[in-house]
């Protein structure tokens, strides 16, 4: 008994038993049935495209979920940012004299990169307010961001003396 040596005996087709006399112990490895080794660890084909489409579902949902925070973070951004732009434009012809209320756009420089904004005024007719009403202009402010994809408008009325005094 210096070196065991293996023996093998065939006791049915397809089932080998190897043993080693030194050690009196037994190992069966039955072959393979119907395609798939029963030794062999792994997954099919059908195993990895079921478990990838799995995956490509749950990503497809998280990235539809990204986007739309995206969406939504740009929309609230927007709504936050173009009234206080807005109001800068505002408070800018508040300090203007008559002969500078005119119609003007613009954009709002490197710090606000995308956003424009155009002003109209017009002169305030009315029935009931007769002469007052021509000392009345209309300041109609519009801020856009992205090529006018998110708009915001806002009017205000501003009253001027005329310089004649009547």
């Amino acid at each position: 008994m210096d070196n065991p040596t293996p023996e093998t005996r065939h006791l049915k087709p397809g089932i080998q038993i190897y043993s080693i006399t030194m050690f009196n112990q037994c190992l069966t490895l039955p072959k393979a049935s119907r395609g798939r080794s029963l030794a062999s660890p792994g997954f099919t084909l059908l195993e990895v495209m079921i478990s990838l489409a799995v995956i490509a579902i749950a990503l497809l949902a998280v990235y539809g979920n990204y986007s739309q925070t995206i969406a939504m973070n740009t929309d609230q951004q927007f709504n936050t940012t173009a009234p206080l732009l807005a109001a800068r434009v505002a408070a800018d012809f508040e300090n203007r004299s008559l002969d500078e209320l005119v119609d003007e756009s613009g954009n709002f420089g490197p710090d606000f990169e995308g956003y424009q904004w155009v002003v109209k005024v017009e002169s305030v007719t009315s029935d009931t307010l007769e002469n007052i009403a021509e000392d009345l202009h209309s300041i109609d402010i519009t801020v856009s961001f992205n090529d006018a994809a998110y708009v915001f408008h806002c009017n205000t009325i501003r009253f001027v003396r005329r310089e004649d005094g009547s």
